[in-house]
């Protein structure tokens, strides 16, 4: 029996502490897993990674990684969310939603000295420029 779907590249960022941001290292890793698979980011059209930004997803991330993917899957259900990702991705391509399905992490967790899951104490990122100038959003109350 041909598998539907194979794993071709990978690549696992080296560095565990970093001046590089979550973007960066996920674009370098992203072009490492390419090349390992002989593939360019052209015959990317599947892309799965963890949500970016709460109620942004992963658009920013295809953004910064000009990547133009016909389906994109931006799950994240914790620590296990990559091999979820691998799953999905296989039945993006057995479905034929998708013929070359890329996934990326990219975290500066260690970089920044936090437990992961907490929220990083330094910033700068490129997601971070959606909420910095007017902060997160409140619940509104209502007027009497």
């Amino acid at each position: 029996m041909t598998p539907q779907a194979l794993i071709a590249g990978v690549h696992e960022f080296p560095e565990r502490k970093t001046t590089k941001s979550v973007l960066e290292i996920q674009a370098l890793s992203a072009r490492a897993a390419l090349e390992d698979a002989g593939l360019s980011k052209k015959d990317v059209d599947g892309y799965f990674t963890v949500s970016g930004n709460p109620g942004i997803g992963p658009l920013p991330i295809v953004d910064y990684l000009n990547l133009n993917p016909k389906y994109i899957d931006g799950t994240t259900i914790g620590g296990s969310s990559f091999v979820a990702h691998v799953n999905h991705a296989a039945a993006a391509i057995a479905q034929g939603r998708c013929r070359v399905a890329l996934i990326t992490y990219g975290s500066t967790s260690r970089s920044s000295g936090i437990a992961v899951g907490t929220r990083e104490r330094i910033a700068g990122d490129y997601l971070d420029q959606f909420e910095a100038l007017y902060g997160t959003s409140r619940t509104c109350s209502r007027r009497r």
